[in-house]
């Protein structure tokens, strides 16, 4: 799922700047990938960001501003 997002965005992830990455977030969370334990570590990861800025990200998303 998380290959999937990435590849949607059409970037690889050393090239993706915050809208990239916020954008995958946005497919991850639309998917429910979040309800799965670790799961936020797990992409945070794999995106090249810290767990505190993908929770983050998530929050502006969820919230509207994002």
């Amino acid at each position: 799922m998380i290959g999937d997002a990435i590849a949607a965005v059409g970037r690889p992830v050393a090239m993706m700047g915050k809208g990239d990455r916020v954008a995958v977030l946005r497919a991850l969370d639309a998917r429910g990938a979040f309800h799965v334990k670790r799961s936020v570590e797990t992409v945070a990861k794999r995106l090249g960001i810290s767990r505190v800025t993908a929770y983050a990200y998530l929050d502006q998303l969820r919230s509207g501003e994002g």
